[in-house]
């Protein structure tokens, strides 16, 4: 019974640190521009760049 509770108060606990690392508010900068990586790539495509990645130009 003693390692069942143990186990779901570790449980419990990592998961509260685990929300609080992510919604931190020290993070939201990084997680806003994670956010509009998807369109950055459009941004370039529209601009001319060159993908060398791919090979590709416009």
């Amino acid at each position: 019974m003693s390692g069942t509770l143990f186990s779901l108060i570790s449980v419990v606990v990592a998961f509260s640190a685990l929300l609080f690392w992510v919604y931190a508010p020290s993070r939201k900068a990084r997680w806003n521009d994670s956010a509009h990586l998807p369109f950055a790539d459009q941004d370039q495509r529209q601009s001319g760049r060159v993908d060398a990645s791919k090979g590709e130009s416009s």
